[in-house]
């Protein structure tokens, strides 16, 4: 398949416009219960598959611990599993 050759993905910052769009969905996804105040990793990663699967490219450059980073700075608690 890939032979011994290492493949390397390069990694782009999100910028401050997709940074708004996902603020905005966090603040919809609020509003209309798909996500609470109080969610897990998964759920919260889920729930944004989702809606990029929706909304086609949308803020392809988020990555999973962007969109944690961002839901905090919305107020949003990330619960841990046990």
């Amino acid at each position: 398949m890939f032979d011994d050759e290492e493949v390397t993905y390069e990694e782009i910052e999100y910028n401050s416009t997709e940074e708004m769009q996902v603020v905005d969905e966090i603040r919809i996804g609020l509003m209309l219960g798909e996500i609470s105040p109080s969610i897990t990793k998964k759920e919260l990663k889920e729930w944004f598959a989702n809606l990029q699967m929706k909304k086609k490219n949308f803020c392809e450059n988020v990555t999973g611990q962007d969109l944690v980073e961002i839901a905090k700075s919305c107020g949003i608690k990330i619960r841990e599993l046990f």
